[in-house]
């Protein structure tokens, strides 16, 4: 017999390799805020993401009275974006009025109608979203310095020509508020004690002279005086209709016309030296509508005598037009959210 030699178990079968599974972290969706900006007849929203690019918009009906009428419409379109957006996280709103310093409540918007209206706290219930809300002249102002004209800029002062005279201040790249959210009322400055009565019940302030209302109420008041003028002619004024007919040589049309660039040159020559900014920012509707407004400002501001204030600023329309609140808004909300 042969010697006795143990037998070895069969070789296991080879198993493939485990390979270790690793799962790719999905990444979470673009971070979004909305802007909004609340007027007398219409409603601007605007979705933008972290770059500032807006991503989708919405127009929608405004007028003045209930402000539910407003805030539901408005919520119901934040609410239809928030379905379609999961990460939408701030909510930024502008209106025309005294806003409180804190950004929550509407004390008084004449344009709408609005008395003491909680507005932050309407909308974050319906919303569910953190709300912040501010004047729209000062949020124009915001989008400007952002995104627009006065990019870049830390002192800077905008002027809205537009029914009123607005305006909104800042320095060091913070809005200046004042201690109820009533600072920077420019168009309330008196120019000429002696001047047309203004809305606000004072004479003189700018806002008589160079804005759309007050420009139409100058004309309508030599009308009335029997002074002769083609504008009588016209089935509606309108500051367009104004400068047209000042360029056709009518003496009434020129004077309003001639008025309108004087205060709005004194007015900024007055912001230049108060505030010292880097850049006035010139918008609104009626300087849109008029672009030699702002060559006159320009070249009135121009020939002031050098003066601290007046060195090395630059003057520029705005850039943003319509979207400047909304999207001032937006990239202020942005902002604001915690790192």
């Amino acid at each position: 017999m042969g010697a006795y030699r143990p037998t070895r178990p069969p070789p296991a079968p080879e198993t493939p390799c485990l390979r270790e599974v690793r799962t790719m972290a999905k990444p979470p969706p673009p971070a979004l805020t909305i802007g909004v900006d609340i007027g007398a007849t219409h409603v601007r929203l605007l979705l933008v993401n972290e770059a500032g690019e807006v991503v989708d918009r919405a127009h929608l009906p405004s007028r003045p009275g209930d402000p539910t009428e407003v805030v539901g419409p408005v919520s119901a379109q934040v609410n239809r974006w928030r379905a379609a957006h999961p990460r939408i996280l701030r909510l930024g709103v502008a209106c025309a009025g005294w806003v409180d310093a804190g950004g929550r409540r509407i004390h008084q918007s004449p344009n709408l109608g609005w008395h003491d209206v909680r507005l932050a706290d309407l909308l974050e219930t319906l919303c569910r979203l953190p709300v912040q809300v501010e004047n729209d002249v000062n949020a124009a102002l915001l989008g400007e310095m952002a995104a627009g004209a006065a990019a870049g800029a830390r002192h800077c002062v905008a002027v809205f020509l537009g029914t009123g005279v607005g305006g909104g201040v800042a320095a060091d790249g913070r809005l200046i508020r004042g201690a109820k959210g009533a600072a920077a009322e420019v168009g309330h400055q008196v120019l000429d004690p002696e001047g047309p009565r203004c809305t606000c019940g004072r004479r003189g302030c700018w806002e008589a002279y160079s804005g759309g209302a007050g420009m139409v109420n100058r004309a309508r008041e030599a009308i009335a005086a029997g002074e002769a003028t083609r504008l009588a002619e016209l089935e509606r004024l309108t500051t367009e209709a104004i400068v047209a007919a000042a360029e056709a040589g009518d003496a009434v049309a020129r004077r309003i016309w001639e008025a309108a660039c004087r205060r709005s040159i004194q007015g900024v020559v007055n912001l230049a030296i108060l505030f010292d900014p880097e850049v006035i920012v010139i918008g609104g509707g009626v300087a849109a509508a008029n672009p030699a407004l702002f060559g006159c400002i320009r070249d009135g501001v121009g020939e002031e005598p050098a003066f601290a204030g007046l060195n090395d600023l630059r003057l520029v329309p705005a850039a943003l037009g319509d979207d400047a609140a909304a999207l001032g808004m937006a990239l202020a909300a942005g902002r604001a959210q915690p790192a």
